[in-house]
């Protein structure tokens, strides 16, 4: 088959497209912004539409620009799997893997993990995102993501790692002070909520038919499971976290659980790859790995 047009120039595109600048495009391709403007340039007359608009600060797509990126980054990846699958015919996973994690979970678990894996497989690069920020996997160009607690709808290819429960905690010292029996006992102590749930105060608890609904007084807002953890630590509060963020808190008696006998929401941990590309053997092999324990 003869190709009629010049794919390098796709890769520039979508590096802009990406980047939202021509500077921040040229950087991640290790060329001059003169060489990136001069393909967009020949790309665009070439197809006899405008792709970009251009302004002093940043490139915003046109509806042309949109369609061609969802397009052409689709052919980019597909090649680019070719290119892995002949590559690693002779069983060495090799090559650079882009993996994201949220902050506590990926230090805790990912983190270790990644060490394990270059070790086994030294020829292999890792780039770890830790965020609480859940990113488009496409758009940020990650292989590999893990995420804690509801999946979205998406055509993300997902697999479940483990489940865990939400549970409502405090310092042993905060039970000495007060009774509690109920969820309804917890409305007048002071809580720790998490922003980055939908409804961080209003919760329901469950304990066989019974449901209690109860909307806690927030203390303080916080962003981050580990400075919750670490201001309940330090401070007569309470708040909600998963229990494995809390395991070995409670097998020391840092903290206790409150209402065991009532129960919270249950989620899980999923590995989350984006849809439509071959998996290398570097992506198969970390996810063997990071299933496998």
């Amino acid at each position: 088959m003869k190709l009629r047009h010049n794919l390098n120039r796709i890769a520039y595109f979508v590096a802009v497209f990406e980047e939202h600048t021509i500077t921040a495009a040229a950087e991640r391709l290790g060329v001059s912004k003169a060489v990136v403007s001069k393909q967009l340039l020949s790309l665009e007359e070439e197809l006899g539409v405008s792709l970009l608009a251009r302004n002093t600060r940043r490139v915003t797509p046109t509806a042309a620009g949109v369609e061609f990126y969802e397009r052409g980054q689709a052919a980019l990846i597909q090649a680019n799997d070719a290119f892995e699958a002949v590559r690693d015919q002779d069983g060495t996973p090799r090559g650079r893997l882009r993996v994201t994690a949220p902050v506590d979970y990926g230090l805790m678990y990912v983190t270790p993990l990644i060490s394990r894996y270059r070790a086994a497989f030294p020829k292999v690069a890792i780039e770890l995102s830790l965020s609480d920020e859940q990113q488009d996997l496409i758009e940020a160009r990650y292989d590999v993501a893990f995420r804690v607690g509801w999946l979205k709808d998406s055509s993300n290819r997902a697999r479940k790692l483990r489940e865990f429960k939400e549970v409502a905690f405090c310092p042993p010292q905060l039970l000495k002070d007060a009774r509690i029996d109920s969820p309804k006992d917890l409305e007048s102590l002071p809580f720790i909520a998490n922003s980055v749930l939908s409804s961080p105060t209003r919760w329901t608890f469950r304990s066989g038919r019974k449901s209690r609904d109860v909307t806690f007084r927030a203390a303080l807002t916080v962003n981050n499971t580990a400075a919750i953890r670490a201001v309940v630590l330090q401070s007569a509060t309470f708040s909600i976290l998963p229990d494995f963020l809390l395991a070995d808190d409670f097998d020391a008696g840092r903290l206790v659980q409150l209402l065991p006998k009532w129960s919270l929401r249950t989620g899980a941990i999923y590995t989350v790859c984006p849809p439509g590309r071959t998996r290398g053997r570097a992506i198969q092999s970390f996810l063997d790995m990071a299933h496998a324990r």
